[in-house]
């Protein structure tokens, strides 16, 4: 029976021997059959040799898959069958490894394999260059080298793609499912841009109440705040800062509300006026700087020189301030600009430094914002001395409905807010102020108008234009004027040569060196028929329904209707804007009245317009002063006599006095420069010293150093 056994497993063992060199054998032979390049024959046999000889067969399909010479090409399959021999390698005995090896299969062919097949698969990624392929290949690839190149490649073209598209959603999808790529912080930027962007696109206050509650924590939320309070006080209207304020409470701009309010309310600086802010607005948070502020309210204060240094003295001529400023301008809207080393600040009455000295110059306030320069650069600060708008423009207007023209450093001009951002981008050549939500814009020589957000209303077509006044401007295309509305509808024809300022809602027209009239309607209402001259358009215009004319070299005075109510005798005329007229008959000068009736008769060498029921008139070269019957009431004694207040007129010599309509002279004729400062006091300059007079005291309330008394 052991006998029996023993032989029975003998047989075994010599099958299972030549089973295994069989299958050797066909793995041996499909080896041969692939370096012959026999790759149907090579195939079958990996195919046969696969279930007994998995690793060596698939190691050797794997190859064949791989090679583009054969029909069989087929990377996946490739992939599979290098995986599989990868997979069952370690499964082999030492002996099936010694035999695998001589077929030059071990783990370091089969790592070469998978490498190559990675090498190709990522070349056929980089023809196709697409995301797609880049995921694909990432995704089947994972342990491959190239994967980072594939990763970098497709995140670049991700992101490629979402900056075309351009949008929030773009740019959110790439967030979201590339999060290492290198382009992600500029993508997290972009998102939170044009996040902003679209959903505040059309620009009304909803969209910015409704972004800002959504978002908070936006690096745009700022932005969105500041749209808020702009289109929220838009009418810049006391009540509309009211409601702001109480809308939003806790927003940063109440602070700046409420100032504006009392810009609003106290633009006059009078006590009664503060007293009435602070009556009417108990909750204003500033109520230390009003009571301050009515202190000084009823004092006056006027820049001396003292030792050649500035201060400001009181109407009283006590100093307020000391003389240490190397100079000092005028008190306004509170705050005055002085210089010190060479640099301007501005300065409280109180003597408090509000704008520091760090500034090169400045303007003096207006509207609660002055232009501040720095290194040749202007910017804007307001009246508690913050820095609104940075010192980067080559110039800078007046704030105009919530907006400035600037000029930047290409000498392009555009519109930023009061936080500085710009509203309307720098295209143009020139702006102007906005008045009404429209401004007057110049590019490349042509003019235009556009609204506060930018949008042109009036195309800039013309070469010339002015701003709209009642809803009309004149224009000019070519050499030839016309009159548009907003709309950019042609008023009047582009035909004629000169077009005046419309007064009384008629204009001066001048077709061929002929004047005419036209309506505010663009209807003719006085044909051209009236001669022309250079300066025709400061001559003829109606006032107070008449209008003076020339006709065959001589001037008279028509009504609206075309009627002669002065006839065509003058050699000249005057204004219209009083009852008597100035006239010039035979060389001389004299007056009429609205009638053509001679109240002073020609007699003077020449006689300007009533003003206060007095004129100047010029004997013997010579300027005096006559009343409304002809009577004098200064002599002829001046060199020159010119209006300074309804009774005090400014005569000169060689030098200035003051002379009253009784003939009196209240300044003797020694200053350079007589001018009205603040209430009734007068600033008198000699070269280079200034004294103070108070007009209704006739007394000196300042004298320099040297002033003769």
């Amino acid at each position: 029976m052991l006998k029996l056994n023993y032989h029975r497993n003998f047989v075994l063992i010599i099958l299972l021997l030549c089973t295994q060199i069989c299958w050797a054998d066909k793995l041996e032979k499909g080896f041969d059959a692939l370096k012959n390049f026999d790759y149907f024959k090579a195939k079958i046999l990996f195919e046969e040799s696969l279930e007994k000889k998995i690793t060596g067969a698939s190691y050797g399909l794997s190859v064949i898959y791989l090679r583009t010479d054969n029909p069989f090409h087929q990377i996946d399959s490739s992939y599979k069958y290098v995986l599989q021999a990868e997979k069952n390698w370690s499964a082999n005995s030492t002996k099936e490894r010694a035999v695998l090896q001589l077929l030059g299969v071990d783990s370091t062919s089969i790592l070469a394999q998978k490498n190559a097949i990675h090498l190709f698969a990522f070349n056929k990624a980089l023809l196709d260059n697409s995301i797609e392929k880049y995921n694909q290949f990432i995704a089947t690839y994972a342990d491959a080298n190239e994967k980072e190149e594939a990763i970098k490649l497709r995140n670049e073209l991700a992101y490629k793609k979402a900056n075309k598209e351009n949008t929030y959603q773009s740019y959110q999808f790439f967030v979201g499912n590339y999060p290492s790529s290198n382009q992600m912080e500029e993508a997290k930027k972009n998102y939170e841009k044009r996040l902003y962007e679209q959903l505040t696109e059309n620009k009304n206050l909803e969209s910015y109440k409704k972004f800002a509650e959504e978002y908070p924590n936006s690096p745009y939320l700022a932005e969105a705040e500041a749209a808020i309070y702009q289109l929220s006080t838009k009418t810049e209207t006391t009540q509309a800062y009211l409601d702001f304020i109480n809308e939003y409470p806790k927003s940063k701009y109440v602070d700046d509300a409420w100032k504006k309010i009392y810009a609003l309310e106290v633009n006059d600086s009078r006590p009664q006026t503060i007293e009435s802010f602070a009556n009417k607005f108990p909750a204003y948070p500033f109520l230390q700087e009003v009571k301050r502020d009515l202190k000084f309210a009823v004092t006056e204060f006027f820049p001396i020189n003292k030792n050649n240094k500035w201060g400001f003295i009181d109407e009283n001529g006590e100093i307020a301030i000391a003389a240490t400023y190397d100079f000092c301008e005028d008190f306004v809207e509170g705050l005055a600009l002085v210089g010190k080393d060479e640099k301007v600040g501005f300065i409280e009455k109180s003597g408090k430094i509000v704008v520091p000295f760090e500034y090169d110059d400045a303007v003096t306030f207006k509207n609660g914002y002055a232009a501040v320069e720095k290194s040749d650069k202007i910017g804007i600060v307001d009246r508690t001395g913050k820095l609104i708008i940075a010192p980067n423009y080559a110039s800078i207007g007046d704030f105009s409905e919530g907006l400035v023209w600037v000029e930047n450093a290409e000498n392009k001009f555009g519109y930023v807010d009061q936080v500085g951002r710009t509203v309307v981008p720098f295209q143009y050549d020139k702006a102007s102020n906005f008045a009404n939500g429209l401004s007057l814009v110049e590019s490349d020589e042509k003019f235009g108008v556009i609204d506060k957000t930018g949008h042109i209303i009036v195309p800039l077509i013309y070469d010339w234009c002015e701003n709209f006044q009642n809803g009309l401007a004149r224009a000019r295309i070519g050499n030839l004027m016309g009159v548009i509305n907003i709309k950019s509808d042609t008023i009047v024809p582009f035909k004629y040569n000169l077009i005046g300022s419309f007064y009384e809602e008629i204009a001066l027209v001048v077709l061929e060196n002929t004047v005419g009239f036209v309506g505010d309607s663009g209807k003719i209402t006085i044909a051209p028929q009236y001669e022309f001259e250079q300066d025709i358009q400061l001559k003829s215009f109606f006032k107070n329904g008449l209008a003076k004319v020339k006709s065959k070299g001589k001037w008279g005075m028509i009504d609206t209707s075309n009627v002669k109510v002065v006839p065509f005798i003058y050699e000249d005329m005057g204004g219209l804007e009083s009852e008597l007229v100035a006239i010039k008959s035979k060389g001389k000068w004299g007056y009429i009245d609205r009638k053509s009736k001679v109240i002073i008769a020609p007699k003077y060498e020449s006689a300007r317009d009533f003003n206060f029921g007095y004129a100047v008139i010029k004997l013997k070269n010579k300027f005096g002063l006559i009343d409304s019957l002809g009577k004098i009431k200064i002599d002829a004694n001046y060199k020159s006599l010119t209006y300074f207040d309804k009774n005090y007129f400014l005569a000169e010599d060689s030098l200035l006095g003051l002379v009253n309509n009784g003939n009196e002279l209240i300044l003797p004729m020694q200053y350079n420069k007589i001018e009205f400062s603040k209430g009734s006091v007068l600033k008198l300059t000699k070269g280079e010293k200034i004294s103070y007079f108070d007009l209704s005291k006739s007394k000196f309330i300042w004298r320099d150093e040297g002033e003769e008394k």
